[in-house]
């Protein structure tokens, strides 16, 4: 048995009004404002969850969609920049249409009730050529990022230019920009100008004017409109803002390429983003100011492949991101990115930065590119659904950091931490490192000493935490008439409906569910029987998908393991908060449930309480009614035509990609599926590049709905290129090709397949 304890009796965290000269008001009176731990709505608590989402690397026909499905994970703003070089490639021809019109995407998002965070700049970075900068700022007599008034004057006329397409959209307009972030990074990092050659030997200022530019660029900014209850700006590398004026934002990342910009080949060192630490510790030494919220706009939901670093960020890395910043007492989660895109190209001008793919921005973001969900949005889904329904308790709650080593290349203790009023809260186990192997950890057993006495989690025995693992667990967990002592499932949401409240959980991988409850409740349930013991019922489940019990009349509990719990999903159906099972994608709307499916024809959906949707056929299934749509799998007619060389031998690294092009208009997306060896992947029609890929063993997704026009007009061309002999990339991941590194010459397609991707609509 391996015991830790931990005391979070008396522990209490001191809450602090009006130290911060932040906040607004809209025309309902409804009210935003701070105190020194969180956000507050109309004066209580609020947790904010916001994902980064790039309007302009993304189609405008898809906007509502996708702003839909990063709801559905729970999240309640969306953060995206503006590229500069984006709307003014040109100086003074001004770009605000189609995939740049950024008035229509607010308004898309205040159509789905979700809060915008407008990053204005004007430096932004974001892997953007020149950070942002339109190229033609180069050539002028003054530095940028400084206080020179030759600068200052294009910034005016920039965000003017911003003011109008935004306005009545600020929050004290009615709108939902609730903030603007002013600069990134500011005398912290910079990037490359990237009209100069080689990429490395030029240089944009890390900005010198100091805490006087900030204070400009915010002067700027509301002459021209842009006020908002608060304004943030990047907090690291001593970063200036005006004393409790502006919020200052976090973040890390579990993969750093830019280790690797000058071929270094040095192991990536593991991080220390994945150790418990109190965020508000008087004591704890940093540059975080602890009058305000701890809070973060660029948690890794994934990071960007650069030419010499090609690592996979594994779906666990961002969960245990997740859980470790909220453990440390975060109260504003924000991810960079939470939904990738793609570089637009100007005039055959590409605006990526050079180590980077010129077209493609999948940051391997929780959402990709072209709209498919990644693993890490089903991992971190579910946490949000918990902080929702313990809004008020997480934003007053203290975090609670028990004696353990502060060394990421520590695998042996246990990782462990609460939030913690002093009598009820939640444990956090994390047992991931990156760019490390996690040792497994057995017979675990955690003391907690609460205001009312002393918790052992389990009761007896140990628990199992295997390695990459990371869990949030329940203690004194108010249930009403009943008092859940702890558990050792992962709590996810409660939904209430006809005087019953149903909670749901998961049981970790490599976890026993069991959960004990304080007295003798009567427990009922097929194959489940709770044993009492030291004044404490125990219920023990089995490992199975889906189980459920009750607790009394009036408790139900379902528990589902780690892989259904995946699939799990909750919407408001007509003002009721609905628990989902669904393999697919799944949104919903004020009027309908959307169901993407990928090369299905018939797909299964799980509702509780049941849906009024106008279909005859389900089955009930527990406490979930069971329903079935069908859906159309149409034949793509894929043809791979290998080109052939003058001396009649075809080429191993190129094909032509011929298909039915009417499945366009039939399918919400069309993937083109490419798996090869070699270096870089590119991607053309009619001799335009319209997408690339830095080979990491992944597959090559390409999405063709967008290129319909194009594709009208050419075939699709795939062209492989091998690495160099001088070649020196670092390939990194679970599922790497030894090629990539061979540096023998070689290139050529492993597999090219195509899926389709429809979308059922329910009607509600």
């Amino acid at each position: 048995m391996n015991e830790y304890t931990m005391n979070v009796a008396g522990v209490h965290k001191e809450i602090i009004h009006g130290q911060l000269s932040m906040g607004g008001t809209n025309p309902s009176g409804e009210s935003i404002g701070f105190t020194n731990y969180s956000m507050q709505k109309n004066g209580e608590p609020y947790y904010t969850i916001s994902g980064e989402f790039h309007f302009s690397r993304y189609d405008e026909p898809s906007w509502e969609r996708e702003i839909l499905k990063i709801k559905a994970c729970g999240l309640d703003t969306i953060a995206t920049y503006m590229f500069w070089i984006h709307h003014e490639f040109y100086e003074g021809k001004f770009d605000f249409s189609g995939n740049r019109n950024i008035r229509q995407f607010i308004s898309l998002c205040a159509k789905h009730n979700l809060q915008v965070i407008l990053r204005v700049g004007p430096y932004a970075h974001g892997e953007c050529r020149n950070g942002g900068l339109p190229d033609w700022m180069f050539g002028r007599p003054f530095e940028v990022r400084s206080n020179d008034e030759g600068y200052l004057t294009y910034v005016r006329r920039y965000f003017n230019e911003i003011g109008n397409q935004v306005h009545g959209l600020m929050y004290s307009e009615g709108g939902p920009v609730t903030a603007i972030q002013l600069e990134n990074e500011y005398t912290a990092a910079c990037s490359p100008w990237e009209i100069t050659v080689p990429w490395k030997r030029q240089w944009i200022t890390h900005g010198n004017g100091g805490l006087e530019h900030m204070l400009l660029l915010r002067e700027i900014a509301h002459e021209a409109g842009l006020k908002t209850p608060y304004i943030t700006c990047t907090g690291w590398g001593n970063a200036p803002y005006p004393d409790g004026e502006m919020l200052p934002l976090w973040g890390g990342y579990a993969y750093w390429p830019w280790l690797y910009w000058d071929n270094g080949n040095e192991p990536h060192p593991p991080t220390h983003g994945y150790l418990f630490k109190n965020h508000h510790d008087e004591n704890e030494a940093g540059d975080y100011d602890k009058k305000y919220p701890f809070a973060c706009c660029e948690m890794g939901g994934g990071m960007q492949v650069w030419y010499p670093y090609r690592f996979v960020a594994e779906p666990e890395s961002v969960e245990a991101m997740s859980l470790v910043t909220i453990a440390g007492g975060c109260n504003f989660l924000g991810y960079f990115m939470f939904h990738g895109g793609r570089n637009p190209v100007i005039d055959g001008h590409f605006l990526n930065e050079q180590l980077n793919p010129r077209i493609s921005y999948d940051f391997q973001a929780p959402v990709g590119e072209f709209g498919q969900l990644k693993e890490s949005y089903r991992c971190i889904k579910n946490i949000h659904y918990m902080l929702r329904d313990h809004n008020n308790f997480f934003c007053t709650a203290a975090p609670v950091i028990p004696p353990q080593p502060y060394d990421p290349e520590n695998t042996t203790h246990l990782r462990y931490a609460a939030r913690s009023n002093g009598q009820k809260g939640f444990l956090f186990i994390n047992n991931y490192q990156d760019h490390l192997e996690q040792t497994d950890k057995t017979g675990i057993r955690v003391q907690i000493q609460t205001n009312d006495g002393t918790i052992h989690i389990p009761h007896e025995g140990g628990m199992d935490i295997l390695k990459n693992v990371s869990a949030v667990l329940p203690f004194n967990l108010d249930m009403g008439e009943i008092l859940l002592e702890y558990s050792t499932a992962q709590y996810i949401t409660r939904v209430d409906n006809n005087g019953k409240s149903t909670y749901f959980f998961f049981t970790p991988s490599g976890m026993t569910g069991e959960f004990c409850f304080s007295g003798k409740p009567d427990i009922t349930g097929a194959g489940v029987t709770g044993r009492f013991t030291d004044g404490l019922t125990i219920v023990t489940l089995a490992d199975k998908p889906v189980q459920e019990f009750n607790v009394g009349e009036s408790i139900c509990i379902v528990c589902l393991n780690r892989e259904q719990s995946l699939d799990f999903w909750t919407a408001e159906i007509h003002g009721q908060q609905t628990a989902f099972l669904c393999e697919e994608t799944l949104y919903s709307a004020a009027d309908a449930l959307y169901i993407e499916c990928h090369d299905k024809q018939e797909i299964s959906l799980l509702a509780y309480p049941p849906l009024n949707c106008g279909t005859s056929e389900f089955e009930t299934k527990g406490i979930f009614t069971q329903y079935k749509f069908n859906c159309t799998a149409p034949d793509t007619g894929l043809r791979v035509e290998t080109p052939v060389a003058a001396s009649l031998e075809p080429y191993e690294n190129r094909a032509i990609i011929h298909f039915d092009k009417s499945i366009l208009d039939e399918c919400t997306e069309v993937f083109l599926n490419v798996k090869y060896t070699g270096d870089i992947g590119w991607a053309f029609i009619n001799g335009q590049l319209i997408h690339d890929n830095f080979n990491n063993g992944q597959t090559w997704e390409i999405g063709l709905k967008s290129l319909k026009n194009q594709l009208d007009n050419g075939d699709l061309y795939l062209y492989l290129s091998p690495l160099s002999e001088d070649g020196d990339v670092n390939v990194e991941g679970k599922s790497t090709y030894a090629s990539v590194t061979a540096k023998d010459g070689t290139a050529f397609f492993d597999s090219i397949t195509m899926s389709v991707v429809n979308q059922v609509k329910i009607p509600l």
